[in-house]
């Protein structure tokens, strides 16, 4: 085997290794996710429950799933994942509904929309 052709297949394995991780990590992210919103929805319909006494602590958790949607969404809605969020939100018996809602008003947290706009 030549030297060129060594050098050349290199490149190769060290990308597949690369993507590798990469998948690994994702995964790893998605099941962080997960359980957190997991946890989270939890508390949330205990505190949609006992919204009288829980107002509060349902105002943060709902602001929290948000978040947690927002990201797990970012990375399960994406071209090519074919209806991956739909499906984990199914498993999990929520709402895509209401998850794309608090996951939204999380993004306009951040980026609102001018005032002049109606």
């Amino acid at each position: 085997m030549d030297t060129a052709t060594e050098v050349k297949a290199t490149p190769l394995i060290f990308e597949t290794e690369l993507a590798e991780r990469r998948k690994a990590t994702l995964e790893d992210e998605i099941i962080y996710l997960g359980a957190k919103i997991s946890e989270s929805w939890e508390f949330h319909r205990y505190y949609e429950r006992h919204a009288e006494d829980e107002g509060n602590k349902l105002e943060a958790n709902t602001q929290d799933l948000g978040e947690l949607f927002f990201h797990l969404r970012r990375l399960l809605a994406q071209p090519g994942c074919t209806g991956e969020w739909y499906a984990w939100l199914r498993k999990q018996k929520i709402n895509r509904l209401t998850a794309d809602h608090l996951a939204n008003r999380y993004a306009e947290s951040f980026n609102p929309a001018p005032a002049n706009c109606p």
